[in-house]
């Protein structure tokens, strides 16, 4: 699939200014004053939201919800393997969509491969193919936030244990990448806020300003230091801790690059150490977009699958003041709101008339412990260790999962009777996997029957992908 690209300049100013424009006259027509924002949009950073795997639907609704058309959209790359990371079907997904694209791209897929082979140069071709299929789905100009949070040790890149070599291997990929025709690639560097790990000065892993193109970072309205309450305290935290976003703007400066901010969002956390329902956190984090030399930001509106984990959609009600500040600064002020029909308001939806229920229940993890499970709706899932499972909220004797068989006529890949309700079963801290590897490629779909207390059952489908 291939798109005719619109000319970056005109495709990053024109939603923004339309957006500025009608959001200045009906502030005048009301007689409020005009926010800072909505004044400044034409010299203020692209402004968008995460892909969620690119669901295109999302994005639109996002736009509408806020009323102002989406800029940006940020989507990670699928690191199950290195066919999956070098070929993303995501790529074609958001191509022709007219949306400067930003995407997370990892070093190394799930299982397999090393920092110190790929600092060799051994990896290499997988990039210049991912380039090339950037550049043949009109994605030339993309940017790409390689091995991002390396100071932190959750990611097999991490540049915790061996900085240098983290380096290398990034001027590695983006050498190969770089020397694909027609490419005009964006690189970003992206450490997680703070000093990450403890006694790691990520300036280690910084691969030099030939190599890096933005300095991004990510922040979430959290703290371990300052109860909900303490707003202005918790954002002071933000800005002035070490390698806070002071440090960022000022080693963006120092070194002649743009900042960048491909993640952010309020929190709500059952340990009550989110901000929670915070307009300050947004009024304060617009006025910075604004006063600093930001190249794009983008919401992360996702709520995943536990209170506990990943609550920041602006459609969830935990957040009623600070969404609207977000739509007066970001948007256009507008009042409404997603209703039930919203693919994307809220997780796990009460079962619907006719014996369905949103294919949403349905969640892939790839870790045993089912930390940072999505939803499976397509998603790729090529890995040998895969872990669905199935969150309902409504009680529940026992789940059947049938692969590829939508009637449920066969005989099921996997049953559990025990939330969570895992495919392929286990405990209630970690799940048996499923090696998905001998899937053929393409679309499989995934079904899931709930069999209720009181007798009969309701049924979800989704569809999933394979490379």
């Amino acid at each position: 699939m291939r798109r005719t690209s619109m000319p970056a300049a005109a495709r990053r100013w024109r939603p923004r200014a339309l957006a500025a424009t009608l959001t200045t006259v009906a502030l005048l027509a009301v007689g409020l004053a005009v926010p800072a924002a909505a004044s400044a949009a034409d010299d203020g950073p692209l402004s968008g939201v995460y892909g969620r795997g690119g669901r295109v639907a999302s994005v639109t609704e996002f736009g509408d919800w806020r009323g102002r058309d989406v800029d940006v959209v940020q989507d990670f790359v699928d690191g199950t393997s290195w066919r999956t990371l070098s070929d993303p079907w995501i790529v074609e997904q958001w191509a022709g969509r007219g949306y400067e694209m930003s995407y997370s791209v990892p070093m190394l897929p799930a299982s397999g491969g090393s920092m110190s082979r790929g600092a060799a140069g051994e990896y290499n071709t997988y990039f210049r193919q991912l380039a090339q299929h950037l550049v043949d789905n009109g994605q030339r100009d993309a940017i790409l936030r390689l091995g991002w949070e390396m100071n932190g040790d959750w990611f097999r890149w991490s540049a915790v244990p061996d900085a240098d070599t983290y380096v290398a291997y990034w001027r590695q990929i983006v050498r190969a990448m770089r020397s694909v025709d027609g490419e005009a690639f964006r690189f970003e560097w992206a450490p997680n806020p703070g000093a990450g790990t403890s006694g790691f000065d990520k300036v280690s892993a910084y691969p030099g300003d030939s190599y890096v193109d933005l300095i991004g970072t990510s922040l979430y309205n959290q703290s371990w230091s300052y109860s909900p309450d303490q707003r202005e305290e918790r954002w002071n935290r933000f800005v002035t801790m070490p390698y806070g976003l002071q440090w960022s703007v000022d080693f963006a400066k120092a070194h002649g690059k743009r900042n960048s901010m491909p993640e952010w969002g309020l929190t709500y956390r059952c340990d009550g150490n989110g901000g929670n329902d915070d307009p300050y956190f947004i009024e304060q984090l617009s006025k910075w977009f604004t006063t600093h030399d930001y190249y794009y930001e983008t919401y992360f509106n996702y709520t995943g699958g536990t209170l506990c984990e990943q609550t920041h959609s602006l459609y969830s009600s935990r957040f009623p003041k600070a969404a609207a500040a977000y739509k007066t600064i970001f948007g256009t002020g507008a009042t409404n709101t997603p209703d039930e029909s919203d693919p994307v308001t809220d997780p796990d939806p009460a079962p619907s008339a006719g014996g369905t229920v949103d294919g949403r229940v349905l969640k892939v993890s790839w870790l045993s412990t089912r930390l940072g499970a999505l939803p499976l709706s397509w998603m790729g899932v090529s890995s040998s260790r895969v872990y669905i499972h199935a969150k309902p909220t409504f009680d529940v004797e026992r789940v059947r999962f049938y692969l590829d068989d939508t009637d449920a006529s066969g005989t099921p890949i996997g049953t559990d009777s025990t939330a969570p309700y895992d495919m392929r079963g286990g405990t209630s801290t970690n799940a048996v996997p499923w090696d998905a590897r001998p899937l053929s490629p393409g679309k499989h779909t995934m079904t899931a029957v709930f069999d209720l207390p009181g007798g009969g059952t309701r049924t979800a489908t989704v569809t999933f992908l394979s490379s």
